[in-house]
Formats: C-alpha cells, structure tokens, sequence
C-alpha cells in the first residue's frame, strides 16, 4: 500500500483512505519481538528476563496471577497468532505485581524500563481496543508511544546486531497511531461532543478462529503437513463459503454491506482485472432486497416448491400489506401456509377466501414461480460464466408477467430475491453435489 508514519493512507479515485494495521497482529507481534530480542531505547534497555524472574518468584511465593501461567512466556507455535496471551501479558496488573516485586527487593530496580513498557502497551493497546474519544491522556500517550517507537532499537543479544530495520512492528505502530489521528482530524466531529470512533471493531481477529479450525480439522494438531494443510483449506472453503452462522457479531454488518453494496458509485479501478495480454472489466451492480436470511433456510426434500413459495411470499408481505394483499396470499393453498400465519392472525384485515373476485387468482403464485423455475433452468448454465449474471437473468425473467390485484404490491422485489435466493441455492447445491463426488472417489480409491 505504500503508507507510512507520515503519510497513513493510499488514495484511490481522488478518495483518500486512511490506514490502520489490526492492532491484535500488532500487539502479538510486538510480544514476539519482545520475547526474541532486547528493546533498547536511549539508555534503557527492555528485557524478557524480568518477566521471567518475576514469573518464577512469583511461583515460589504461591502469589502468581491466575491469568499469567507458564504458557503465556513459553508458547508453541499456533498460540502465536493468539491475542489473548500478549494481552495478558502487556496488562496493568502484571506490570503492576512486578513493580510491587521491584519496590520489595524481588526484582533489580534494572527492570523498571520493563515494568514501563509492558505498562505502555497495556495503555497504547487499550486506546484501539476502545472507543477512542481524543480525549487528552489518549493524546498524550499516542504522542509517547510515536516518541518511543521513533527511538526504539532492536537488538539481537546472540550477536549484539542492530536488527531494526529487519522488523515492521515498530512502523505498523507508527503508521497506526498517524492513521488514527488523522482519521479523527479528517472526521472533526466537534459538534457531537459524545462521537467516538470504534477502533476496537478492528480487532475482530478471523485468523484465530480459522487456525483453530485447522487444528481441531487436524486432530489438535500444532504444526499440519503442507499437505494437511492444503487439504484442510479446501475442506473448510467448500463447508463454509455459503455457510450462514447467525451467532457471528458480524453476520448483521455483513448482510447490511451486501445489501447495500451499490449506494456509492462503483469505481472502474477498484474492480479492474489486468492481465498480461486482456484487461477485462469486473463489474456489477447487486439487488436491492434488504434481506439475506434466506441463507439459513432448512428446505425439504419433498414438496420443496410450496415451501419456497411460503416463503417469497412472506417476504412480498413484509415489503407491503393491505387487505387485498392478505385475501390474495390466502387464496393461495398451494403455499406452504406456515410462513404466512402471523400475517392473519396479528392483521385486522378480514380474511374471506370466497370473495368472488379473487377465485380466479388462486394458485396463480406458484404457477408464475414455476415458470420462472423453468426458464432459470434453461438460462443459468449459459449465463452463469458471463458477466453480471444477476442482470442477465433478470432480463430473461423479466416477460413473465405474474397477475396479482394489488397495484401496489412490489412486484420488482419479488423478482430481485427469486433471483437473489435461486442463484445461492443453486451454487450451494453444485457445491454440496461437488463435495460428494469428492468423498465417494476417496473412499473408493481407499477401498481400492
């Protein structure tokens, strides 16, 4: 990307963007360093060792926090990549007990520079992992770290080498607080005296999460195989691309982001493929439904259609509803009846099958979905290896004329999450298909 401390951002079509590095890969990063090497800054030298000694005696004395144990200094390879280890050990408390060891006679007072900065990164860390408000102690330890940081040497202690322009630590710090400083002057939010911004989003780590992943696909493995691990990706790609987890913090943002994806205007740059020989333009522009839940839907493997067509129209419902619209839903008895309850029973509208005037529209959803059914059929195998395959079968949809007696019921709608739902299920399905085709040539190759 090209930023630096001075100049935290990258533009793209005029747009400025600011940087930030995550601050959890920072903070693990910088306890690797801290653990490898010595830190030294003018003449104050930071060391492991203290902490070491400090760990120990504290053993001894049966005084050890709960939270600091002997895998938090001595750690395998994969908690590594974990934050939660170099939060516990760059913490107020650990500082605080070890300055408690010095002022007693435990440690040497050499380890104040320690103490210091493990209390330093406790604080720089807190101010990304919060809501940051510009409030002047933020300030004022954001200008001490950029200070620090500015100053800092890394030493290799096996041969006394200065390593520090081998490490990227110390600049994705600096780039970070420039970054956070700038984006806060960029915004000026001095009207809202409450405004805050929500740096702490950024520390949701999906590495942690993946690798565990791969160690619990690998039987708790640390270190997979190149092959293992290949295989593992693979494994998990297929499971989880088209994979819903509603108890994800950011299953809603993403939802919202992929419904709304086309409020800015799209740039040609972002979205342009170059090859060696062709460039060849990525573009597209997604439908507008306001709703992805269809991801998680437990479809039957009999009587599939009156299901789907339950719930297209519940959807139809939640978008507009007046009387005619409920008369006309319950007229339908070849939908799936469930999805459309709550409509009868928490409306004030009377619901009366009989009326003349809705006798001819009944059944006529699901015959128009049919044929919407079949034309897909025909349609997406040829389409789906082109661009903007959504628009393309809207277009090849777009002659099939549904006749519903309300004017006012959103018709567009439908048609963008038929497509929207088919596209996924259709792609889910190939992929499921794919998956077993897989397993069953395993098998028999392993019987063979």
């Amino acid at each position: 990307m090209n930023v630096f401390s001075n100049e935290p951002y990258f533009d793209v079509d005029d747009q400025r963007i600011t940087y930030i590095f995550n601050p959890s890969t920072l903070l693990r990063t910088t306890c690797d360093m801290f653990f490898k090497y010595s830190l030294h800054v003018d003449d104050e030298v930071v060391e492991k060792k203290y902490l070491d000694m400090y760990f120990n005696c504290s053993i001894s004395n049966c005084d050890l926090d709960l939270k600091f144990t002997y895998k938090h200094i001595h750690s395998k390879s994969f908690d590594e990549i974990k934050v939660n280890p170099a939060t516990q050990i760059f913490s107020a408390s650990v500082a605080a007990r070890m300055c408690l060891a010095m002022n007693s006679g435990i440690l040497p007072t050499s380890a104040l520079p320690t103490i210091n900065f493990i209390n330093s990164m406790h604080e720089l860390f807190n101010i990304f992992n919060n809501p940051y408000k510009n409030i002047t102690p933020q300030k004022d330890h954001l200008t001490k770290m950029t200070e620090f940081f500015k100053k800092i040497k890394v030493i290799n202690d096996f041969d006394n080498s200065d390593i520090t322009r081998d490490v990227n630590f110390t600049n994705g710090w600096l780039v970070s607080i420039s970054g956070l400083i700038m984006l806060w002057e960029t915004l000026k939010p001095i009207t809202n005296k409450e405004y805050t911004l929500r740096t702490h989003w950024l520390n949701i780590d999906f590495l942690d999460n993946w690798f565990d992943k791969v160690k619990k696909h690998n039987g708790n493995e640390f270190k997979p195989t190149s092959i293992q691990f290949v295989r593992t990706f693979k494994n998990l790609f297929y499971q989880d691309y088209f994979q819903y987890f509603p108890r994800t913090t950011c299953s809603k943002d993403f939802d919202q982001i992929i419904c709304e994806m086309n409020d800015q205007p799209l740039s040609n740059n972002i979205f342009n493929v170059t090859h060696p020989q062709k460039q060849n333009l990525f573009k597209f522009s997604p439908f507008i439904i306001g709703t992805v839940d269809y991801r998680h839907l437990k479809i039957p493997e009999r009587n599939s259609l009156p299901y789907i067509c339950g719930y297209l129209m519940n959807k139809c419902l939640e978008k507009h509803i007046c009387e005619i619209c409920i008369n006309y839903a319950y007229c339908q008895k070849s939908l799936d009846q469930s999805f459309l309850v709550q409509f009868y029973k928490f409306h004030s509208y009377s619901v009366n099958s009989t009326c003349s005037e809705l006798l001819s529209y009944q059944d006529n959803f699901q015959d128009y979905i049919v044929k919407l059914d079949y034309i897909f059929e025909l349609s997406f195998p040829v389409v789906s290896i082109e661009d903007n395959v959504g628009t393309q079968m809207k277009d090849c949809l777009s002659n099939v004329r549904l006749n519903h007696p309300c004017n006012l019921f959103d018709r567009t709608f439908l048609l963008n999450l038929y497509i929207r739902f088919k596209i996924f299920a259709t792609i889910k399905f190939l992929n499921n298909s794919k998956m077993s085709e897989e397993h069953k040539l395993v098998d028999s190759q392993i019987i063979s």
